[in-house]
C-alpha cells in the first residue's frame, strides 16, 4: 500500500495525502507524509501548521508532457465518462439567466455528487449542462417542433466530444461549417442579398458555407438525454425559490 500511495503523491506533485477508511490506521481519516500516517492533530503538531495539498492541475501537466492542447487532454477524459456524468447534473446559471428564462438570482449548481466521482465526471457534466441548456433555449423557440439540421460554430466547435454530445442531447445532426468567422460570413450574406449578389439568403448560404464535419445523433443516447433533462429541468424549479431566498439574505456581499 505504501509504494501505491508513494506512486500518487509522485503522480500528483503532492507531500501530503487525505487517506480515509479504517485501513489508514484510522476509522476516520489520516494523512499519510511519505514516512507514515499520521492523524490531523500529530500532522498539525509536527508542521505547526494544517496540511496544504498543493498540485499543478493535472491536464495542463498531460498536455505540457505531449505538447499538445490542454483541452485534447480534456476532452479524452470526458470521452471516457459515461452520458449522466455518474448522476452528476450541472446547471451552467453562473451569471444568472436570460434565456429561456429572466432570472439574474440565478447560480450555477452541481448536483448529485459523490465521493467516488472525479474531476473528469465533473467536466463532462459542464458539458452536458451547456448541452441541457441549448435544448432548453431550442425547445423554448421550436415550441414542438424539430431541426433535422443545426448548424454550430464557435470556439466549442473544436471540440468533437462536445458537439456529438449536443448532438445526443438535442437529437438532431450538428453541422460545423469551415471557418470561425460566422458572424462576419453571415453580414456578407446579408450584403450580398442587399445588392442582388444573391439571389436570396439560402442562395448565400449554399454559395458561401462549405461544411466541415457533421454529427449524427444516438437515438439510445438521446432518450437517456431525455430522461437527464427533465431532471435538468425539475432542478431549476426546485433552486428558484432557494435562489431568491440567497438573494434576499444577500450572502453574495457578506465581508
Amino acid at each position: 500500500m505504501k509504494q501505491d500511495l508513494d506512486a500518487l503523491m509522485q503522480q500528483y506533485n503532492v507531500d501530503v495525502l487525505w487517506v480515509t477508511g479504517p485501513s489508514a490506521g484510522n476509522p476516520a481519516m489520516a494523512y499519510f507524509t511519505g514516512q507514515g500516517f499520521l492523524t490531523a492533530a500529530e500532522l498539525i503538531t509536527r508542521r505547526g501548521q494544517p496540511p496544504v495539498l498543493l498540485h499543478r492541475p493535472m491536464e495542463r501537466d498531460e498536455a505540457a508532457r505531449r505538447g499538445g492542447s490542454v483541452y485534447d487532454v480534456i476532452n479524452e477524459e470526458i470521452a471516457g465518462v459515461p452520458v449522466g456524468a455518474g448522476g452528476v447534473v450541472y446547471l451552467p446559471l453562473l451569471q444568472g439567466e436570460r434565456a429561456p428564462f429572466v432570472k439574474p438570482e440565478a447560480r450555477g449548481v452541481f448536483f448529485g455528487l459523490g465521493d467516488w466521482h472525479t474531476r473528469a465526471h465533473l467536466l463532462r457534466a459542464v458539458y452536458e449542462g451547456v448541452a441541457f441548456s441549448t435544448r432548453h433555449n431550442f425547445e423554448s423557440m421550436l415550441k414542438g417542433e424539430k431541426l433535422a439540421d443545426t448548424f454550430l460554430s464557435g470556439g466549442g466547435t473544436k471540440s468533437a466530444v462536445w458537439c456529438q454530445i449536443l448532438a445526443d442531447c438535442l437529437g438532431t445532426r450538428m453541422k460545423v461549417p469551415f471557418g470561425a468567422d460566422s458572424g462576419s460570413r453571415g453580414a456578407a450574406i446579408n450584403a450580398g442579398v442587399a445588392v442582388g449578389a444573391f439571389q436570396d439568403h439560402a442562395e448565400g448560404v449554399r454559395q458561401m458555407i462549405r461544411i466541415k464535419s457533421e454529427y449524427a445523433p444516438d437515438g439510445e443516447k438521446t432518450e437517456k438525454y431525455s430522461q437527464l433533462y427533465a431532471l435538468y429541468t425539475r432542478l431549476i424549479q426546485a433552486a428558484w425559490p432557494v435562489w431568491e431566498q440567497s438573494a434576499r439574505i444577500g450572502v453574495e456581499h457578506w465581508h
